[in-house]
Protein backbone atom coordinates (compact mmCIF):
# COMPACT_ATOMS: atom_id res chain seq x y z
CA UNK A 1 0.00 0.00 0.00
CA UNK A 2 1.32 3.50 -1.13
CA UNK A 3 1.89 5.94 2.38
CA UNK A 4 2.17 9.15 1.47
CA UNK A 5 2.79 11.47 4.26
CA UNK A 6 3.37 15.14 4.32
CA UNK A 7 7.25 15.46 3.66
CA UNK A 8 7.39 12.49 4.44
CA UNK A 9 7.51 13.38 8.04
CA UNK A 10 6.74 12.20 11.15
CA UNK A 11 3.72 12.59 13.39
CA UNK A 12 3.57 15.55 15.59
CA UNK A 13 2.57 14.85 19.41
CA UNK A 14 4.05 17.61 21.33
CA UNK A 15 4.89 21.36 20.99
CA UNK A 16 4.10 23.12 17.65
CA UNK A 17 1.00 24.79 19.85
CA UNK A 18 0.98 27.90 17.74
CA UNK A 19 -0.57 25.53 14.29
CA UNK A 20 -3.22 26.45 12.94
CA UNK A 21 -5.17 24.79 9.75
CA UNK A 22 -6.97 27.16 7.42
CA UNK A 23 -9.96 25.36 5.48
CA UNK A 24 -12.12 27.23 2.39
CA UNK A 25 -15.48 25.40 1.24
CA UNK A 26 -14.76 22.22 3.65
CA UNK A 27 -11.34 21.23 2.16
CA UNK A 28 -7.43 22.25 3.88
CA UNK A 29 -6.27 25.33 2.32
CA UNK A 30 -2.92 25.91 4.04
CA UNK A 31 -1.84 26.03 7.30
CA UNK A 32 -0.56 29.02 9.45
CA UNK A 33 0.48 29.75 13.22
CA UNK A 34 -1.07 31.96 15.98
CA UNK A 35 1.55 34.83 16.31
CA UNK A 36 -0.95 36.90 18.50
CA UNK A 37 -3.64 36.04 21.50
CA UNK A 38 -5.27 39.48 21.46
CA UNK A 39 -7.55 40.80 24.30
CA UNK A 40 -10.55 40.29 23.21
CA UNK A 41 -9.34 36.42 22.68
CA UNK A 42 -9.25 36.35 18.78
CA UNK A 43 -6.22 34.93 17.66
CA UNK A 44 -4.01 36.45 15.01
CA UNK A 45 -2.51 33.99 12.34
CA UNK A 46 0.11 34.29 10.12
CA UNK A 47 0.23 32.45 7.03
CA UNK A 48 1.03 32.72 2.85
CA UNK A 49 -0.99 35.50 1.07
CA UNK A 50 -2.00 33.32 -1.86
CA UNK A 51 -4.04 31.21 0.69
CA UNK A 52 -6.14 34.57 1.01
CA UNK A 53 -8.88 36.31 -0.91
CA UNK A 54 -9.28 40.22 -1.34
CA UNK A 55 -13.37 39.27 -1.79
CA UNK A 56 -14.84 39.94 1.62
CA UNK A 57 -18.08 38.20 1.06
CA UNK A 58 -15.99 35.35 0.37
CA UNK A 59 -14.53 35.64 3.95
CA UNK A 60 -17.46 33.30 5.30
CA UNK A 61 -16.12 30.26 3.19
CA UNK A 62 -12.92 30.00 5.50
CA UNK A 63 -12.86 28.17 8.35
CA UNK A 64 -9.78 28.21 10.83
CA UNK A 65 -9.08 25.65 13.51
CA UNK A 66 -6.49 25.56 16.64
CA UNK A 67 -5.52 23.75 19.51
CA UNK A 68 -5.19 20.10 17.72
CA UNK A 69 -2.76 17.95 15.77
CA UNK A 70 -5.65 16.49 14.17
CA UNK A 71 -7.15 17.33 11.10
CA UNK A 72 -10.42 19.49 11.51
CA UNK A 73 -10.13 18.77 15.20
CA UNK A 74 -10.04 21.21 17.87
CA UNK A 75 -11.89 24.45 17.78
CA UNK A 76 -13.32 26.03 14.64
CA UNK A 77 -13.73 29.65 14.49
CA UNK A 78 -14.73 32.41 11.97
CA UNK A 79 -13.01 34.88 9.98
CA UNK A 80 -13.70 38.52 11.31
CA UNK A 81 -11.00 40.12 9.26
CA UNK A 82 -7.80 39.23 6.71
CA UNK A 83 -4.77 40.74 4.86
CA UNK A 84 -2.21 40.38 2.34
CA UNK A 85 1.21 42.04 2.63
CA UNK A 86 1.32 45.12 1.12
CA UNK A 87 2.37 44.39 -2.35
CA UNK A 88 1.48 40.84 -2.99
CA UNK A 89 0.28 39.87 -6.55
CA UNK A 90 1.44 36.48 -6.97
CA UNK A 91 3.81 34.24 -4.71
CA UNK A 92 5.97 34.06 -7.66
CA UNK A 93 6.95 37.93 -7.54
CA UNK A 94 7.05 37.55 -3.32
CA UNK A 95 5.94 39.53 -0.46
CA UNK A 96 4.06 36.42 0.57
CA UNK A 97 2.77 36.53 3.70
CA UNK A 98 -0.69 37.51 5.11
CA UNK A 99 -2.74 37.84 8.47
CA UNK A 100 -6.01 35.89 9.56
CA UNK A 101 -7.70 37.81 12.45
CA UNK A 102 -10.65 35.38 13.64
CA UNK A 103 -14.35 35.84 14.72
CA UNK A 104 -15.14 34.70 17.85
CA UNK A 105 -13.60 33.89 21.23
CA UNK A 106 -10.76 31.16 21.65
CA UNK A 107 -12.38 28.33 23.89
CA UNK A 108 -9.63 26.15 25.76
CA UNK A 109 -12.37 23.40 26.45
CA UNK A 110 -12.44 22.45 22.99
CA UNK A 111 -8.69 22.52 22.68
CA UNK A 112 -6.66 19.22 22.95
CA UNK A 113 -3.86 21.37 24.02
CA UNK A 114 -2.99 24.88 25.58
CA UNK A 115 -2.15 27.06 22.35
CA UNK A 116 0.99 29.50 22.37
CA UNK A 117 1.37 32.21 20.04
CA UNK A 118 4.63 31.36 18.04
CA UNK A 119 7.65 33.72 18.28
CA UNK A 120 8.89 35.52 15.17
CA UNK A 121 12.30 35.95 14.43
CA UNK A 122 14.43 39.47 14.75
CA UNK A 123 17.49 38.18 12.58
CA UNK A 124 18.28 36.11 9.48
CA UNK A 125 20.27 32.54 9.75
CA UNK A 126 23.30 31.61 8.52
CA UNK A 127 23.22 28.58 6.00
CA UNK A 128 23.44 25.67 6.05
CA UNK A 129 21.01 25.95 9.00
CA UNK A 130 18.42 22.81 10.38
CA UNK A 131 14.85 23.79 10.83
CA UNK A 132 11.65 22.20 10.52
CA UNK A 133 7.92 22.99 9.00
CA UNK A 134 4.95 20.98 9.94
CA UNK A 135 1.64 21.24 8.04
CA UNK A 136 -1.68 19.49 6.69
CA UNK A 137 -2.54 18.58 3.59
CA UNK A 138 -2.75 16.22 0.23
CA UNK A 139 -1.43 15.31 -2.70
CA UNK A 140 -3.83 15.30 -5.67
CA UNK A 141 -2.12 12.28 -7.41
CA UNK A 142 -3.03 10.07 -5.87
CA UNK A 143 -5.25 11.94 -3.51
CA UNK A 144 -4.36 11.16 0.12
CA UNK A 145 -5.17 13.20 3.08
CA UNK A 146 -3.47 13.22 6.22
CA UNK A 147 -5.59 13.73 9.46
CA UNK A 148 -2.66 14.66 11.56
CA UNK A 149 -0.20 17.10 11.69
CA UNK A 150 3.33 16.33 10.18
CA UNK A 151 6.71 17.97 10.24
CA UNK A 152 10.20 16.76 8.56
CA UNK A 153 13.58 18.86 8.73
CA UNK A 154 14.73 21.24 6.10
CA UNK A 155 18.35 22.70 5.11
CA UNK A 156 18.31 26.69 4.89
CA UNK A 157 20.40 26.94 1.17
CA UNK A 158 22.94 29.22 0.63
CA UNK A 159 22.23 32.08 -1.86
CA UNK A 160 24.06 30.43 -4.95
CA UNK A 161 22.40 27.06 -4.66
CA UNK A 162 19.18 28.32 -3.84
CA UNK A 163 19.59 30.02 -7.35
CA UNK A 164 21.18 26.90 -8.97
CA UNK A 165 17.43 25.42 -7.93
CA UNK A 166 15.63 28.55 -8.37
CA UNK A 167 17.03 31.41 -10.55
CA UNK A 168 13.72 33.29 -10.03
CA UNK A 169 14.16 33.89 -6.22
CA UNK A 170 13.84 37.17 -4.91
CA UNK A 171 14.20 39.87 -2.40
CA UNK A 172 12.92 38.34 0.22
CA UNK A 173 12.62 34.38 0.42
CA UNK A 174 14.75 31.76 1.16
CA UNK A 175 15.48 28.28 0.05
CA UNK A 176 15.41 25.02 2.27
CA UNK A 177 16.15 21.80 0.94
CA UNK A 178 14.30 18.93 2.04
CA UNK A 179 15.78 15.21 0.93
CA UNK A 180 11.84 13.63 1.04
CA UNK A 181 9.09 14.24 -0.78
CA UNK A 182 8.43 18.11 -0.98
CA UNK A 183 4.91 20.23 0.52
CA UNK A 184 1.58 19.01 -0.80
CA UNK A 185 -1.54 21.05 -1.16
CA UNK A 186 -2.23 22.66 2.15
CA UNK A 187 1.10 23.19 3.57
CA UNK A 188 1.47 26.94 2.26
CA UNK A 189 1.87 29.09 5.35
CA UNK A 190 3.30 26.43 6.89
CA UNK A 191 5.85 27.99 9.64
CA UNK A 192 9.38 27.57 9.70
CA UNK A 193 10.94 27.27 12.67
CA UNK A 194 14.80 27.81 13.59
CA UNK A 195 15.69 27.52 16.96
CA UNK A 196 12.85 27.56 18.03
CA UNK A 197 11.41 30.80 16.71
CA UNK A 198 9.31 31.19 13.17
CA UNK A 199 11.84 32.62 9.97
CA UNK A 200 9.53 32.00 7.38
CA UNK A 201 6.20 30.72 5.86
CA UNK A 202 6.41 27.93 3.10
CA UNK A 203 5.67 30.19 -0.07
CA UNK A 204 5.96 27.07 -3.18
CA UNK A 205 7.64 24.05 -3.79
CA UNK A 206 10.26 24.48 -7.24
CA UNK A 207 9.34 22.97 -10.30
CA UNK A 208 13.13 21.87 -11.18
CA UNK A 209 12.87 18.15 -11.61
CA UNK A 210 15.36 17.09 -9.09
CA UNK A 211 14.99 14.65 -6.33
CA UNK A 212 16.14 17.34 -3.87
CA UNK A 213 14.83 20.51 -5.12
CA UNK A 214 14.17 23.83 -3.01
CA UNK A 215 11.04 24.59 -1.35
CA UNK A 216 10.70 28.18 -1.25
CA UNK A 217 9.97 29.95 2.00
CA UNK A 218 9.02 34.03 2.77
CA UNK A 219 11.43 35.29 5.38
CA UNK A 220 9.57 36.99 7.98
CA UNK A 221 13.29 39.27 8.76
CA UNK A 222 12.71 40.29 5.27
CA UNK A 223 12.17 44.84 6.17
CA UNK A 224 9.30 44.76 4.21
CA UNK A 225 7.78 42.21 5.72
CA UNK A 226 8.37 43.16 8.56
CA UNK A 227 7.11 46.62 8.37
CA UNK A 228 3.77 44.65 7.90
CA UNK A 229 4.34 42.59 10.48
CA UNK A 230 4.45 45.61 12.63
CA UNK A 231 1.65 47.57 10.81
CA UNK A 232 -0.21 44.28 12.51
CA UNK A 233 1.10 44.58 16.23
CA UNK A 234 2.58 41.35 15.73
CA UNK A 235 6.26 42.46 16.69
CA UNK A 236 7.78 45.93 18.18
CA UNK A 237 9.04 48.19 16.02
CA UNK A 238 12.85 47.92 17.73
CA UNK A 239 13.59 43.97 19.00
CA UNK A 240 16.70 45.47 19.82
CA UNK A 241 18.12 49.51 20.62
CA UNK A 242 17.95 51.32 17.01
CA UNK A 243 21.27 52.12 15.95
CA UNK A 244 21.11 56.03 16.20
CA UNK A 245 20.57 55.37 20.09
CA UNK A 246 23.48 53.18 20.14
Amino acid sequence: MLKVDIWNGVEVKEGHRHIAQIFVNGVIRCTGFIAKINDDKTVTIVLSAHCLTKWKILWRTYEVYTGSYGLKKGQKLGVKRMRQQPGFFKKKFGKDVGIIVTDGEIDPELHDFVIEAATITDHGFESPKECDAAGFGFYKSPKVDTDVLRKATFVLLTEPDCLKDYPAKVVGEVCASNIYRNGAKGDSGSPLLCDNVVFGVLSMVTRIPRFDRATIFQRLDDPDTRMFLISEGLIPAYTTTPPEQQ
